[in-house]
């Protein structure tokens, strides 16, 4: 493609990435007094005003803020969204210092180096010299970075509360410079289980809530997970289960009146969270005419997020599996099992991939590193789409 005659500064690409990592951008959710994305938004705001590149900056939360540049198109009416994140999750039990970015056999180290600082300077820096080229791209770009995606998603979701409208999308994140156009969605919610308290030295006075959620989840394991296996999609394969906490009791010498699970539910196209819940409410209600003394409570979702499937015949999948061949002799589509901002700006009719540096193996690490070499070709890739849209 011929906007690909015009490449990034490896060097700055480099410094503005150690820059990145160097702030503090954990997301309260995951660490008491943890900064949040104030800092490094101000850095990224301060980035485009120094290029002079149009900014706009929108408070979602208080001290966080999702930051945007733009640059102006030949087409005024239509838009590419090239979206990063800003947010990381904690740095406990890391074994390396997360916020001092350091170059050794050719990656990059430190807490958001993959996930996702490699991927946002890529755009950042694409973004800078689409600014700087006397070619105008085709569309307006904007370069979003947002906040919280790392927990609830509340900085894409603002956007998509503002009614934004583009031609096409591209997410950042790690996928080792693969296109990804399908990813599964995600409930969570909370089921509790209800007992009677007792002396712990006359047991059969009460009822033992820990002991009945055993048998709940003993029968998840047994009556839903089998058939979620015989469910399968050509890129994301089955839905997945995880109980990731539980809590109950309060002291060993006192029957527990209650505990607590929380599930995260990984979903396919097709799939409803209203499917998802009917599976455990059917199951409640068998596990109740089964034992008189059995209750359980399914509480309402705290997190439904939606699954994300692009048709390879869109164009910014066919722009994106164009420049990737160019930049680095080869592309494949393909999907993951993990939730990107991408699901939410595709709910609104945005064609969108998922695409950037790094394996997500290396994300949220005690280790977390990016391949060098593969920041520098995501950088030229982003330049490429947003310079080459209208090429196909």
């Amino acid at each position: 493609m011929a906007a690909l005659q015009f490449k990034v500064d490896r060097t700055a690409l480099l410094n503005l990435l150690a820059d990145l990592i160097s702030i503090n951008s954990i997301n309260p959710a995951f660490a008491t007094g943890a900064p949040g994305e104030g800092k490094i938004g101000q850095y990224v705001s301060d980035f485009f005003k120094r290029h002079k590149i149009r900014c706009q900056r929108h408070e979602v939360l208080p001290g966080r803020f999702n930051v945007i540049g733009q640059v102006p198109g030949r087409d005024p009416n239509r838009c590419l969204i090239f979206d990063a994140h800003l947010d990381t999750v904690s740095v406990q039990g890391m074994s390396i210092d997360p916020f001092e970015p350091k170059i050794q056999d050719n990656n990059m180290f430190g807490r958001g180096s993959c996930d996702t600082k490699a991927g946002m300077a890529g755009m950042l820096m694409a973004l800078q010299r689409v600014s700087q080229s006397d070619v105008r791209p085709p569309t307006n770009i904007w370069v979003t970075a947002t906040i919280d995606e790392e927990h609830s998603f509340q900085g894409i979701r603002y956007l998509v509360n503002q009614g934004i409208r583009a031609a096409g999308a591209v997410i950042a994140e790690p996928t080792q410079l693969e296109t990804i156009i399908s990813h599964k969605g995600c409930v969570r919610w909370k089921i509790s289980t209800q007992g009677r308290s007792a002396h712990s030295a006359k047991p059969q006075l009460g009822i033992n809530a820990i002991t009945q959620m055993a048998r709940l989840i003993g029968a998840i394991e047994t009556r839903i997970v089998p058939h979620y296996e015989k469910r399968k999609h050509p890129m994301l394969g089955s839905p997945t289960i995880n109980i990731g906490v539980i809590q109950g009791g309060i002291q060993v010498n006192l029957v527990p009146d209650s505990c607590e699970i929380q599930i995260d539910r990984r979903t396919l196209p097709g799939e409803s969270s209203l499917d998802v819940l009917t599976d455990f409410e059917e199951l409640v209600r068998e596990l109740e005419k089964e034992d008189a003394n059995f209750k359980a409570v399914i509480e309402t979702p705290v997190l439904e997020d939606s699954c994300l499937e692009t048709l390879p015949h869109e164009k910014i999948v066919r722009v994106a599996e164009a420049v990737c061949w160019t930049v680095c002799g080869h592309s494949r589509l393909t999907g993951v099992p993990y939730a990107t901002n991408a699901s939410k700006l595709s709910a609104l009719g945005i064609p969108s991939v998922v695409l950037g540096p790094g394996n997500i193996d290396q994300a949220h690490t005690a280790v977390e590193f990016v391949d060098i070499e593969q920041v520098a070709q995501a950088a030229e890739i982003y330049l490429g789409i947003m310079l080459g849209f209208d090429d196909l």
